[in-house]
């Protein structure tokens, strides 16, 4: 590099650094001048009464819905029996299940008036809820005809 070329670049630094000094004092003073200009505040609006309004309108519509979800529930007659019902499975054949369910008719769960002890309750639970499971290979013995095999 030669001499010229460092004075020209001195002369860009100079030049420079005097163009971002009037930026600073320019910033400043608008800062200065923004923060001591007057304000007006303005108090936030509350609505209370739309949330206390809006608050009192859904409790009641959550207090109606567990009111009607409690009357169906209890409008049932006390006397009327339940009965349990088998729940159907894509591994058991629709035939097989019309014959299971001809076979064993649903039974009251508690018969009204009947004392009866934990035991024999708990025997009758499991005597309803339990169904008769094929076996790994059933399926497929059905499939085949009983003169095939030897």
């Amino acid at each position: 590099m030669t001499i010229e070329s460092n004075k020209a670049i001195e002369a860009e630094e100079v030049e420079l650094r005097q163009a971002l000094g009037h930026f600073r004092q320019s910033v400043h003073a608008w800062s200065d001048a923004e923060y001591g200009r007057p304000r007006i505040v303005h108090p936030a609006t509350v609505r209370t009464v739309w949330r206390i309004a809006t608050i009192g309108a859904l409790g009641c519509i959550v207090a109606a819905g567990a009111l009607s979800v409690f009357l169906i529930e209890h409008r049932h007659q006390p006397g009327e029996a339940q009965t349990v019902i088998a729940p159907a499975t894509s591994s058991q054949p629709e035939t097989s299940l019309k014959t299971t369910a001809a076979k064993t008719p649903a039974a009251p769960l508690v018969q009204p008036g009947a004392s009866v002890s934990d035991e024999e309750l708990m025997a009758s639970i499991d005597k309803d809820v339990s169904r008769i499971a094929p076996s790994a290979m059933e399926p497929l013995a059905q499939l085949m005809d009983e003169g095939e095999i030897h």
